[in-house]
């Protein structure tokens, strides 16, 4: 049996940059609670896509710092909107391990929207 098709309304969509989402992120062998929320364009960090001409390793490190700032700018978003769900200060981000830092950017930019908590 085919599934119902789901829609969104405006009010639903609009609704998503104001929700607080939140993923586990395993790492060794326990759990990270991971908050963020869903951004605005005007909210965005800014980005200046690299030059093309340079190597692959450049142009790779400037997408991962990429990646990085927008996901600290929508855990920073989250964290102001509700402190007391805070696990992660963005203060201490880059003291992180890296393999941790890299799979929570992996989950927050892969997760899409997340609805199970909510």
């Amino acid at each position: 049996m085919e599934e119902e098709k789901q829609y969104w309304s405006m009010d639903e969509l609009l609704s998503l940059t104001d929700k607080v989402q939140e993923i586990e992120v395993e790492y060794g062998e326990k759990f990270l609670k991971v908050q963020w929320c869903e951004l605005t364009e005007s909210e965005e960090p800014k980005m200046i896509m690299p030059d093309e001409s340079l190597p692959e390793e450049e142009k790779t490190k400037i997408y991962v710092d990429m990646a990085a700032d927008r996901v600290k700018t929508m855990m920073s978003k989250a964290n102001e909107k509700n402190p007391e769900g805070m696990v992660i200060n963005l203060d201490d981000w880059n003291k992180l391990p890296t393999n941790l830092r890299y799979n929570i950017q992996n989950k927050v930019l892969g997760s899409g929207t997340n609805f199970q908590n909510g």
